[in-house]
């Protein structure tokens, strides 16, 4: 895993990512976005609802990150018992020391 600190300035950063260097890996994103989403929409078909989310040994939480979002870039639809989650419109927040959020936002016209 490639790791990025305080030291770096910004334009180093970008220029290492630019040439394929991630401070964290895709896995461990994907692994964390689908928890954030069962967490979120609570469905009843999976046995384990991860009800500690953010907390994981294997997620985003282990980077010790202050904020961060999960969004649909596709225009679908979720529907769940509490409501909905809109592609290209509402995003998952997730921000240290706080619960997991659903974040409605604009409809695109």
């Amino acid at each position: 895993m490639n790791t990025f600190s305080s030291d770096d300035d910004a334009m180093d950063i970008a220029v290492r990512m630019l040439m394929g260097e991630k401070p964290i890996e895709d896995n461990v994103i994907y692994l964390d976005a689908e928890k954030a989403l069962i967490k979120a929409l609570k469905p009843k078909h999976n046995k384990l609802l991860y009800n500690n989310y953010p907390q994981s040994k294997d997620g985003l939480y282990t980077h010790e990150l202050d904020f961060y979002n999960f969004t649909f870039s596709d225009p679908i639809t979720l529907q769940y018992e509490n409501g909905e989650i809109v592609g290209c419109q509402d995003s998952l927040l997730i921000e240290k020391g706080k619960t997991l959020q659903v974040r409605k936002g604009t409809p695109i016209k």
